[in-house]
Protein backbone atom coordinates (compact mmCIF):
# COMPACT_ATOMS: atom_id res chain seq x y z
CA UNK A 1 0.00 0.00 0.00
CA UNK A 2 1.02 3.54 -1.13
CA UNK A 3 1.40 6.19 1.68
CA UNK A 4 0.25 9.97 0.32
CA UNK A 5 3.43 12.30 0.87
CA UNK A 6 3.00 15.70 2.00
CA UNK A 7 5.01 18.54 0.62
CA UNK A 8 7.75 18.60 2.90
CA UNK A 9 8.19 14.58 2.10
CA UNK A 10 7.77 15.57 -1.45
CA UNK A 11 10.27 18.01 -1.50
CA UNK A 12 12.80 15.89 0.21
CA UNK A 13 12.59 13.11 -2.08
CA UNK A 14 12.90 15.12 -5.16
CA UNK A 15 16.37 16.40 -3.43
CA UNK A 16 17.29 12.89 -2.58
CA UNK A 17 16.38 12.01 -6.58
CA UNK A 18 18.64 14.90 -7.57
CA UNK A 19 21.54 14.02 -5.57
CA UNK A 20 21.67 10.35 -7.04
CA UNK A 21 21.23 11.81 -10.49
CA UNK A 22 24.11 14.17 -9.52
CA UNK A 23 26.32 11.35 -7.94
CA UNK A 24 25.75 8.91 -10.95
CA UNK A 25 26.39 11.55 -13.38
CA UNK A 26 29.50 11.54 -10.95
CA UNK A 27 30.36 8.72 -10.42
CA UNK A 28 29.81 6.93 -13.98
CA UNK A 29 33.45 6.85 -14.76
CA UNK A 30 34.65 5.00 -12.01
CA UNK A 31 35.71 1.66 -12.58
CA UNK A 32 38.09 -1.14 -10.51
CA UNK A 33 39.80 -3.35 -12.16
CA UNK A 34 39.76 -7.14 -11.08
CA UNK A 35 42.35 -9.03 -10.87
CA UNK A 36 41.80 -12.27 -13.22
CA UNK A 37 44.06 -14.30 -10.56
CA UNK A 38 43.11 -13.29 -7.38
CA UNK A 39 39.89 -12.85 -8.23
CA UNK A 40 38.42 -15.26 -10.19
CA UNK A 41 35.25 -16.17 -8.39
CA UNK A 42 34.35 -12.26 -8.71
CA UNK A 43 35.21 -12.55 -12.51
CA UNK A 44 32.78 -15.64 -12.58
CA UNK A 45 30.03 -13.57 -10.64
CA UNK A 46 30.01 -10.79 -12.49
CA UNK A 47 29.65 -12.42 -16.05
CA UNK A 48 26.64 -14.77 -14.72
CA UNK A 49 24.83 -11.36 -13.21
CA UNK A 50 26.20 -8.99 -15.70
CA UNK A 51 27.28 -10.46 -18.61
CA UNK A 52 29.82 -10.09 -21.18
CA UNK A 53 29.01 -5.97 -21.60
CA UNK A 54 31.91 -5.49 -18.60
CA UNK A 55 34.65 -7.73 -20.27
CA UNK A 56 36.79 -4.77 -21.98
CA UNK A 57 37.98 -5.29 -25.48
CA UNK A 58 41.48 -6.44 -23.89
CA UNK A 59 39.87 -8.73 -22.01
CA UNK A 60 40.08 -7.03 -18.73
CA UNK A 61 37.18 -6.94 -16.48
CA UNK A 62 36.41 -3.88 -13.62
CA UNK A 63 33.18 -3.26 -11.60
CA UNK A 64 31.69 0.05 -12.08
CA UNK A 65 29.49 2.14 -10.73
CA UNK A 66 26.52 0.90 -12.48
CA UNK A 67 27.37 -2.58 -11.15
CA UNK A 68 27.58 -1.36 -7.53
CA UNK A 69 24.41 0.69 -7.89
CA UNK A 70 22.36 -2.52 -9.78
CA UNK A 71 23.46 -4.85 -6.65
CA UNK A 72 22.47 -2.37 -4.29
CA UNK A 73 18.63 -2.22 -6.06
CA UNK A 74 18.75 -5.57 -5.57
CA UNK A 75 19.78 -6.09 -2.20
CA UNK A 76 17.17 -3.42 -1.23
CA UNK A 77 14.21 -5.22 -3.25
CA UNK A 78 14.66 -8.67 -1.68
CA UNK A 79 15.27 -7.21 1.47
CA UNK A 80 11.78 -5.56 1.11
CA UNK A 81 10.23 -8.35 0.19
CA UNK A 82 12.14 -10.82 2.65
CA UNK A 83 10.71 -8.24 5.06
CA UNK A 84 7.05 -8.19 3.71
CA UNK A 85 6.84 -11.96 3.94
CA UNK A 86 8.88 -12.33 6.68
CA UNK A 87 7.68 -9.57 9.17
CA UNK A 88 4.08 -8.90 9.98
Amino acid sequence: MSKVLNAEEIAIKKEAEQIEKTLTEYLSKVRIKVDKVENADVIEAIDEVFGSRFVSNHNNIYITYEMYSKCLDLIREIGAAYAEEHIK
